[in-house]
């Protein structure tokens, strides 16, 4: 889920945008913004291994939870994730799996009357011109109020990004092609740095353990790797601290599961002194 707050400063302290910046970082929930939008899907995805699922029209909807009359806009843009994971946001065609053109929406712009709800289609055109997937987003925003004696505090508009997958669907494939232990940045510390990489032909949701085993092969710790998300074609760095382990020799075990036949592995030796 993609939501975020655009903020505006009038006679603004920079203490309370401090606390704007923290509670945007912490998350916040659409409840925040009742008086604005909510959005009831914030993901879409076509496949292009069946050109009737990649050509058929899929919809959201929008609804107005406030009690007046509001203008929503749609703007479309790419979308990737860094190597660590954050989400990064493009003008249209700017990265390379970007649905430039090939992704319509309609309506782009909606006046929601309050307590109403309106569609906005989507659909992928040109098919055929889609060969190895793309991904875009579709963000859906309301705009800021005007200045007024009653909000020269803070003002703000609500963005829910939609995120739209148009993918093949083979099997997906992945490699850890990195691992190494190394002390974690301004501690004493020691994580293990993984390099996955994506190399199928959709996105990869993958999870999993790293066994750190002793010398004799008995286990003396498991630690658990969240679930990730990376897209084809792209990599991502994982630091997994280490817990404290008796002095001594290990060799630590990654195993990735992203979902296809296989797993990711790899192992390397620990000397902890």
């Amino acid at each position: 889920m993609i939501l975020s707050l655009r903020l505006s400063q009038s006679i603004l302290r920079v203490r309370l945008i401090r606390a704007a910046a923290a509670g945007l970082v912490l998350g916040l929930t659409p409840s925040v913004a009742r008086a604005q939008v909510s959005v009831d899907a914030l993901e879409l995805a076509f496949a292009l291994s069946s050109p009737l699922a990649a050509t058929a029209p899929q919809e959201f909807h929008v609804t107005n939870d406030g009690a007046t009359r509001t203008q929503v806009t749609i703007n479309v843009q790419d979308w990737d994730r860094s190597e660590t994971g954050e989400n990064r946001y493009a003008p249209m065609g700017s990265l390379a799996q970007s649905c430039r053109a090939h992704v319509k929406v309609f309506p782009t712009v909606l006046q929601l009357e309050a307590g109403t709800s309106a569609s906005v289609r989507v659909w992928l055109d040109d098919v055929a011109a889609v060969s190895v997937g793309c991904y875009t987003i579709l963000f859906v925003e309301t705009p800021k109020p005007p200045p007024s004696s009653a909000n020269n505090g803070l003002r703000y508009s609500l963005r829910y990004g939609v995120k739209v997958y148009v993918e093949q669907q083979g099997q997906p494939t992945a490699e850890l092609f990195d691992a190494a232990v190394s002390p974690l940045s301004g501690s004493s510390v020691l994580s293990l740095e993984l390099g996955y990489r994506n190399v199928g032909p959709r996105q990869t949701i993958a999870r999993g353990v790293v066994e750190v085993r002793r010398p004799d092969n008995t286990v003396a710790t498991t630690i658990p790797i969240a679930d990730f998300y990376t897209l084809p074609g792209a990599t991502r760095r994982l630091s997994i601290a280490l817990p404290l382990l008796p002095r001594g020799t290990y060799v630590l075990l990654a195993m990735i599961d992203f979902g296809g036949a296989e797993i990711a592995a790899a192992q390397v030796q620990a000397e902890i002194r």
